[in-house]
């Protein structure tokens, strides 16, 4: 896991280093100088999860039987580590870095248990606008068992929550049981935060496929979850932080890929992101240029809403979870057409690119970034942002007697 970064006309291209990113790619695609809508497209800070040392569930990829949009088998096989997130015990990412990987609290939280861990939660970035600066970490620590704050219409009590430490009320984590589905649904809040060059605010779920040699893209694969915005705040203090995208909340699901080259058996990251909603309701697409791999084959990343793909709106729903299914093969296909400048004009994937049996998905993040001020002003704070979302069942699905890896070019 990577301190996520965000990228800017004035980035440097971030080198390739053997399939480690030394900082993740990032998320606002605008000329700071023209202010211009178009340019106010979001994508959000990435978090690379290649973390080889942790030690996830021992599930296994499980064989279940799901209904497939896209052909007439129903057979399919996740390819995470834990089906549905049946297994609410999490790691904690602690904010550090060291050999280009995330460093985590050892073990997990008291409230847990120390068995095999399902999936962790990391937040990065998270800082007070006080001089110094007060961090704000979910720790192993923080936790409240059966807090009655936690009310759900829903779910009832949360069965643990972990709340930011400094100030509980700037993020958390809730974990609820669905009675009904016999499933764990996991709440996180997140609001406020700092807008740099060198990186957001985030809070992420996060997990690694069960092999990569697997996942690759040589039939259909599906990202299926059920979710909600259960909570948003936004607020703000001038005019400009309405449409500068300092005061925003986002929430999204990330996919780090990588794409083998046929010709040389080079490899390149890439990655994707699936936005769910903003505060600013803003659907653009964006594609960016990482760096430019060997080969003039670019490590990019690609993020937006496709045509007939669920966008929700950020104003808070009283009601049910919402399922949504997204076609993966669809979106890396989106991110393979893009135009990419790389700082030497414009730059394409090459046709072995759009055969996906090229490409594999090396492992999933979901969750927010929030922010409410920027850099070089970064202790003005420009107004509040923050959403909650719950999430559940959420599988990365494929469908191995589906075919369908071939992009139209």
């Amino acid at each position: 896991m990577l301190a996520p970064a965000r990228f800017r006309e004035s980035r440097n291209p971030s080198p390739n280093s053997g399939g480690r990113l030394i900082r993740g790619p990032s998320a606002v695609s605008r000329k700071r100088c023209a202010w211009q809508m178009q340019s106010l497209n979001r994508l959000s800070s990435v978090l690379p999860v290649l973390l080889a040392s942790v030690t996830l569930c021992g599930c296994g990829s499980s064989t279940t039987s799901q209904p497939s949009p896209s052909g007439p088998s129903t057979t399919s096989i996740d390819l995470l580590p834990d089906p549905g997130m049946h297994n609410p015990v999490l790691q904690f990412g602690n904010g550090g870095v060291a050999n280009n990987q995330g460093t985590l609290f050892p073990g997990t939280s008291p409230a847990m248990g120390y068995t095999d861990f399902g999936w962790w939660v990391t937040q990065w970035g998270k800082f007070s606008s006080d001089t110094p600066p007060i961090p704000y970490y979910l720790t192993p620590d923080s936790y409240v068992q059966s807090d009655a704050s936690t009310q759900d219409p829903n779910f009832g009590v949360a069965s643990l929550a972990f709340y930011s430490e400094n100030d509980p009320t700037i993020s958390h984590l809730a974990l609820y049981q669905d009675q009904a589905l016999k499933n764990w649904v996991y709440e996180l809040w997140s609001q406020d935060g700092l807008l740099s060059a060198g990186g957001g605010t985030n809070l992420f779920l996060s997990n690694t496929v069960n092999s990569p040699s697997g996942s690759s893209l040589s039939a259909d694969v599906h990202l299926t979850f059920a979710t909600k915005i259960k909570q948003r705040v936004l607020s703000f203090n001038d005019a400009a932080a309405m449409t500068d995208g300092s005061v925003l909340a986002m929430y999204f699901t990330g996919l780090t890929l990588n794409y083998t080259d046929p010709a040389t058996g080079n490899q390149y990251w890439q990655f994707l992101q699936i936005p769910h909603a903003n505060t600013m309701e803003n659907t653009n697409t964006d594609a960016q240029c990482i760096s430019l791999g060997s080969g003039g084959i670019p490590d990019v990343m690609w993020s937006g809403v496709l045509p007939g793909g669920t966008f929700l709106s950020s104003t808070p729903s009283t009601g049910a979870l919402q399922s949504l299914d997204y076609d993966v093969n669809k979106y890396v296909c989106a991110l393979v057409k893009a135009a990419y400048n790389c700082g030497t004009g414009t730059v394409n994937f090459p046709t072995a690119a759009y055969d996906l049996r090229n490409w594999q998905i090396t492992s999933l993040y979901i969750g927010l970034e929030t922010e409410n001020r920027m850099v070089p002003n970064d202790q003005v704070v420009r107004g509040h942002a923050g959403l909650g979302v719950q999430i559940e069942n959420l599988h990365l699905l494929k469908f191995p007697a589906n075919s369908g890896p071939t992009c139209t070019q």
